[in-house]
């Protein structure tokens, strides 16, 4: 039996240690064990709970001891069947076991659950006042472990009162106290801590006030959790009692209309916004809207939002800042005239346009070779008094390494030296990539070697970068000692863009050890959860070149990892690799007989 975190769903364990009996193998404690593991992952039916019965008696027989968390398996078990006493049994047995906090809080909670079930008041009476203090679990926890052990309403009302009291007692909700603990628990850089004890005072009768819900919604918004701050503002509207100042909602908004996958969410939530009578949407609010209609490729929607905002009751006339989003929105939509149009609204409404709308203009037009277009945004620059700086220059190289016009993009970057136009780490990174992109591996070292000495410190993208030349000529000694600088000395370490480059450039290279050897790398660090464009190249490179051992591991990472892929080219892949190696595995063995 293999380690719990290693269970293939798709397994049918209880028949392999039927077949294991039938061929009179030995089983050792340690595999029944892991067994009992397998049933607690199963939905728990009359069927199931006989055979735990059988595994149990097996292993009483042989006098081994159990895990606490199949005590608590066999306590719920016992519970569901309505044999109270043998539960009570069990509970009895584990008061000398060493548990863990979280079995401590699932035996309590089941504790709670068999006398209510039973009846035992005075039973339930004492472990409440022997144990309050260490009653530190949740209300969702309480409800997951007890789920279909049918507990009435009258006894969960009962346990809400029991936290509730408990609550009072440990630490008052809405109080100082209360919202330092929130802050703390933030701080900590524990949000989804802090959003569980917040949730669970609701569930147990609090009604929070609106400090309290600013301070978690704060919270959750600096943890990027964007989600989880509407879930907080929509249930606590539901009590009809909190508004949430503007500021807040708007942090919302602008979190979450940058991402095209939750604008659903932000339209659901602009909805409530503008039928709350008590909130006024201004500018910024309408800003984060348009952007996130354009970025979810619905301008028709944004030049409806445009108008509204113009009308009663919001009557709000367009600043730069709102007709930045439009024209941006338009040329990442592809519709540059209406850009253009707007962009020549702007002059006519005698604006006084900053470098922002010029630069917007002029990476919109670069992106559709608009020369002439742009020539004439350069001109109005320089009638306005403002002159090309940095940050103009390197959005033109930039977007030229982009279209893979080397020649020019080498000519703007030579134009900022000769003039003078100050560096900055942005337009070093920028640049570095862009020598890179169009595979000028000796101006991109180069400018690696002037950015330290300027005393830029190289970010992640800019090692990135370097790994993604060094590793295109086949320097590979390099590209190590980038990514070891990488590691060692940014904030991020290595971020998955990284991983990435490493495992394709040593893949494009066949070098597939060391692929595997940084597709491993990454497996091991939870906080970045692989690429499906990781599985891909690895398994190209060994469907290319008939690398079937390395195929079959990185398989099995997908299956360990409960990878299921959602990417069409992916899955073709998959199914020709899994094609191939049969017919391939059929030869050999007819080759063989």
């Amino acid at each position: 039996m293999p380690e719990a975190a290693s269970f293939d769903p798709n397994t049918d364990y209880w028949k392999l240690y039927q077949d294991r009996l039938n061929k009179k193998e030995d089983i050792t404690n340690f595999d029944l064990r892991q067994l009992l593991r397998w049933f607690g992952t199963r939905t728990l039916t009359g069927g199931i709970a006989g055979k735990i019965n059988m595994i149990v008696s097996e292993l009483n027989r042989r006098s081994a001891r159990f895990h606490p968390d199949t005590y608590n398996d066999l306590i719920y078990i016992h519970i569901l069947r309505g044999q109270y006493q043998d539960a009570e049994a069990i509970i009895n047995k584990m008061a000398n076991e060493t548990m863990n906090m979280t079995t401590s809080q699932r035996l309590l909670a089941l504790q709670l659950a068999l006398y209510l079930k039973s009846g035992n008041q005075s039973a339930l009476q004492e472990l409440v006042e022997g144990k309050r203090g260490a009653l530190i679990h949740y209300m969702e926890q309480f409800l997951r472990w007890t789920k279909r052990l049918q507990l009435t309403r009258n006894d969960i009302d009962q346990v809400k009162l029991i936290f509730y009291n408990t609550q009072l007692q440990r630490c008052r909700p809405n109080s100082k106290r209360f919202t330092s603990l929130i802050s703390t628990l933030f701080e900590m850089n524990q949000p989804k801590e802090a959003l569980a004890l917040f949730n669970h005072t609701l569930d147990i009768g609090f009604k929070a006030d609106n400090y309290t819900v600013s301070n978690i919604i704060s919270g959750l918004l600096n943890a990027k959790l964007f989600e989880e701050s509407v879930a907080v503002w929509t249930r606590v509207s539901e009590q009809g009692e909190i508004h949430l100042n503007l500021m807040i909602l708007n942090s919302i908004l602008s979190g979450l209309s940058k991402d095209p996958k939750r604008f659903r969410v932000v339209e659901e939530l602009w909805d409530r916004i503008i039928m709350d009578s008590q909130i006024k949407p201004d500018a910024f609010s309408f800003s984060s809207m348009l952007n996130g209609y354009f970025g979810a490729r619905n301008p028709a929607m944004a030049f409806n939002l445009w108008d509204v905002m113009q009308k009663p009751p919001h009557s709000i006339k367009p600043n730069e800042v709102l007709y930045n989003s439009m024209i941006s929105g338009l040329f990442y939509n592809h519709l540059p005239q209406k850009a253009k149009l707007l962009y020549e609204e702007m002059i006519k409404e005698k604006f006084n346009i900053s470098l922002d709308t010029h630069h917007i203009m002029i990476k919109g037009l670069l992106s559709i070779q608009d020369l002439g277009g742009l020539k004439s945004v350069l001109e109005r620059m320089k009638e306005s008094g403002l002159e090309p700086n940095t940050v103009t220059y390197t959005i033109i190289a930039d977007t030229m390494f982009s279209q893979r016009n080397a020649e020019a993009a080498i000519k703007v970057t030579q134009l900022m030296s000769s003039r003078g136009i100050p560096m900055t780490d942005i337009a070093y990174s920028a640049i570095i990539a862009g020598y890179v992109n169009v595979d000028a591996w000796d101006e991109a070292q180069r400018m690696f070697e002037e950015m330290k000495k300027a005393g830029f410190p190289p970010t992640i993208e800019v090692y990135g970068a370097m790994m993604q030349g060094a590793l295109k000529v086949g320097n590979v000694s390099l590209a190590e000692e980038m990514a070891r600088l990488a590691k060692t000395k940014t904030k991020e370490g290595m971020s998955p863009g990284a991983y990435l480059i490493m495992i394709s450039g040593y893949s494009n290279l066949l070098m597939m050890d060391k692929a595997e050897e940084w597709f491993l790398e990454w497996k091991r660090t939870p906080e970045s959860p692989i690429s499906w464009k990781v599985y891909y190249v690895l398994l190209k490179a060994c469907h290319d070149h008939r690398l079937w051992s390395q195929a079959e591991r990185v398989l099995d990472v997908m299956k360990e990892t409960k990878f299921r892929s959602t990417v069409p080219k992916l899955n073709m892949l998959i199914q020709s690799v899994e094609h191939t190696r049969a017919i391939e595995s059929q030869r050999a063995t007819k080759i063989e007989h």
